[in-house]
This record gives C-alpha cells, structure tokens and sequence, in this order.
C-alpha cells in the first residue's frame, strides 16, 4: 500500500508485533568489560526471542536489537520498550550484565502485555 501524500514512501505495511516491541542496544554489549560477557547476557535477544514463540508472545512482543540509545551505562545494557498504542510513553531499563533472564521475562510480559 502507496501513501500518496508521502511521495518518498515507496510501500507501508503493518508490524508483524500487535502490542509491544522492546530495543536491545547492541553497542552496550559490545561495550560490556570483558569478565561479564557471559553467553547469558550475548545472547539475551535470542534466547528471549524463542521463549516468546515457546510461551506464543511473539506475535504481540518483538525484541529488536538496535545501535546507540544514548544512556550509556558503564557496565550494563539499555533495553527500551514500548506499547504499540502510543498511549503510555516508553521506558528505558539499564540491566545488570549478571540479570536472571527469566524474572526479566517476566517484567516485560508483566509491562508490556498486561495493558
């Protein structure tokens, strides 16, 4: 589909994410000092990604893994969220190199699919 009033649109669909969609930024792991690069914390999106399709969230909640969000924590990694309705302004968590993957799974089901 065209929008014919933005001609430098060239097509606009839908996002396949019905209410929520988390940015994981990938500059603050890369940043993390070498000691807590743990495998859990490398390879956060994905192993949120798949608990998402296990738990059948993943149509309502995307993990997106994106550059700079300008926070910048030393030691730790920036994960902004947001609900698709617009309605309620996002947030911006700093996370513990060392979080336990699941209660953090379980904030963002509780945040961001609870509305």
């Amino acid at each position: 589909m065209t929008n014919s009033n933005l001609p430098f649109i060239i097509e606009e669909k839908e996002t396949p994410w019905k209410e929520a969609f988390a940015l994981l930024c990938t500059k603050c792991l890369d940043r993390l000092p070498e000691e807590l690069k743990s495998e859990e914390i490398l390879n956060l999106r994905s192993w949120l990604k798949n608990k998402l399709k296990e738990d059948g969230h993943w149509e309502k909640l995307r993990i997106l893994t994106t550059g700079c969000q300008s926070y910048c924590p030393r030691e730790g990694i920036c994960l902004s969220w947001g609900i698709v309705n617009g309605q309620e302004p996002g947030k911006v968590w700093i996370l513990a190199p060392t979080l336990d993957r699941e209660s953090l799974y379980q904030a963002l089901l509780s945040n961001l699919l609870t509305r």
